[in-house]
């Protein structure tokens, strides 16, 4: 029989959470992540502190590309700075052949158009990268279509 502080107790959950990612999140991002040379989406909802972020799941390094591309579009110091980071990660080892950067800290994920909805409002489509540890609940698809009621008013 094991006690309430063994660690290879079965028969009771921890009380603290040793990994707060959602297995079948984390393997969703993984298959995204082996699939980097193709531009593959889906369409996805992730409730997060402060509202629900709606947008297409990317993989890693297709993320980063569109980063970079954004960052390039910002005139000519952010064309700079895209070549000056690029430059730089490849140099530190991080770059990858597909795109993609190694991330050692944490577990991502990366979202297309990605639409921040709050109970004020909404901010414009852009590209997020979130820490799934902070994902609360997720689901697959667009978002609903919300009818106008009476609270609105």
């Amino acid at each position: 029989m094991s006690s309430i502080g063994d660690a290879a107790a079965t028969d009771y959950p921890d009380a603290v959470q040793r990994e707060l990612v959602d297995p079948t999140l984390g393997y969703l991002v993984w298959l995204f992540d082996l699939t980097s040379t193709r531009d593959l989406s889906i369409s996805m909802v992730l409730a997060i502190p402060g509202g629900t972020l709606s947008g297409h799941l990317i993989s890693r390094a297709r993320w980063y590309k569109e980063w970079f591309e954004s960052i390039g579009k910002a005139g000519i110091i952010g064309k700079e700075m895209s070549r000056l980071m690029q430059a730089n990660f490849a140099a530190a080892g991080r770059a990858e052949q597909d795109g993609g950067l190694l991330d050692h800290v944490g577990k991502y994920v990366h979202i297309r158009d990605g639409v921040f909805h709050t109970g004020s409002g909404t901010m414009p489509p852009m590209l997020w990268r979130v820490r799934m540890d902070i994902v609360s609940a997720w689901s697959l698809g667009p978002p609903p279509e919300r009818e106008h009621s009476e609270m609105d008013e």
